[in-house]
């Protein structure tokens, strides 16, 4: 079974994120630059995404961010620890040109 999944917040602790890694060998998710959506709620409070982003940095390039909430400047939770949020980059675009939002879809 494959999943994908684009700019969601996260949904589990450690222990839900590793069954997911352990039941689904292909979860891809989509994060897009200074996105803040994909870093809520804060890991502090011990939630955990699972592995398989796919970050889309704000140099526009896409980067494959090793295990969960990878901590480097090229994925989601380091860019937005370092640079800061950016609301309107939760509206895209996604892969395909996809903008979420009033001009969207």
């Amino acid at each position: 079974m494959a999943v994908m999944e684009a700019s969601f917040s996260i949904v589990g602790n450690a222990d839900f994120a590793d069954f997911v890694n352990a039941k689904v060998s292909d979860v891809v998710r989509l994060t897009v630059k200074r996105d803040i959506v994909p870093v809520l709620p804060p890991l502090l409070l011990g939630f955990k995404h699972t592995t398989g982003e796919k970050h889309l940095n704000s140099d526009d390039v896409w980067n494959s961010c090793a295990g969960q909430d990878n901590l480097g400047t090229d994925c989601s939770v380091g860019e937005v620890l370092t640079e800061g949020f950016k609301l309107s980059d939760h509206l895209g675009p996604y892969p395909g040109g996809v903008i979420i939002g009033k001009t969207g879809c």
